[in-house]
């Protein structure tokens, strides 16, 4: 979806800049396109200027999937039966996904410096975090015991969050943000070089995804204010902005 809405905006702004390059009113005529590299991941965009002043950007960025390990602990258990034991701990994997279109205004406060303002706004998938055991059914006596009546449940400790296995002896969790990501930041160097073909750039800012919540399966779990465990996902979960910081290179194409 996101490749498809990308390739619209190019032949969009294509079919601008071709028009008004006509014209020869100095809106949309050039169109430059850009690589970009940061900590929304592996970026292309296409740009094309409104005045000397203001700027228009539409692109995609894909995250590689991060992946972290970490073992975490289980809840203690007394009382077992004999020859009952529970497992202390549990190795678990955090798989950070990332997909975002975005469509951005650069506004140019100086028409001589490359200095920039801007505003915007990317859009994505909203399950940014997947948590899972590694090891298939290794909870599975956990399982076995949260199933007895009566019993309090045992799980793994992921963040502020208790994580029980499903019936299989699996935990699988997800941290969900907004899909719908506002945007502000500034940087340096023009979207669509002026004085060569290529140019390079930086931009720096904040993306607004809202407070990330956590979902086993389709039900949004509750805090239970539990210590320790959880690395980077205990992190992330509690990031209500990301920081994104990206370094690309532009290079004019019309």
């Amino acid at each position: 979806m996101y490749v498809k809405m990308f390739l619209l905006g190019t032949m969009v702004l294509g079919s601008f800049s071709m028009a008004q390059a006509q014209e020869g009113n100095g809106i949309f005529n050039h169109v430059s396109a850009a690589v970009s590299l940061g900590t929304t991941g592996i970026g292309i965009e296409v740009a094309a200027p409104i005045t000397n002043y203001v700027a228009i950007r539409a692109g995609l960025d894909i995250m590689p999937q991060f992946k972290y390990s970490s073992d975490v602990s289980l809840g203690s258990v007394s009382g077992l039966p004999t020859g009952v034991s529970l497992p202390s701990e549990v190795a678990v994997e955090g798989k950070l996904k990332l997909t975002n279109g975005k469509f951005l205004i650069d506004a140019y406060p100086f028409q001589t410096s490359s200095f920039h303002l801007t505003v915007g706004a990317y859009f994505g998938n909203k399950d940014v975090i997947n948590v899972y055991n590694k090891e298939n059914g290794v909870l599975q006596q956990v399982a076995n015991y949260n199933a007895q009546p009566g019993v309090n449940p045992v799980g793994a400790k992921i963040g502020d969050y208790l994580l029980t296995p499903d019936q299989n002896g699996n935990v699988k969790g997800e941290v969900k943000t907004n899909g719908f990501r506002p945007y502000v930041g500034f940087g340096f160097g023009r979207a669509i070089p002026q004085k060569h073909r290529f140019a390079c750039g930086v931009d720096c800012g904040v993306m607004f995804w809202g407070t990330p919540e956590f979902y086993h399966g389709d039900v949004k779990l509750s805090k239970e204010n539990l210590d320790g465990g959880g690395g980077f996902v205990k992190t992330m979960s509690k990031l209500s902005v990301y920081p994104c910081v990206s370094f690309k290179v532009a290079g004019r194409i019309i």
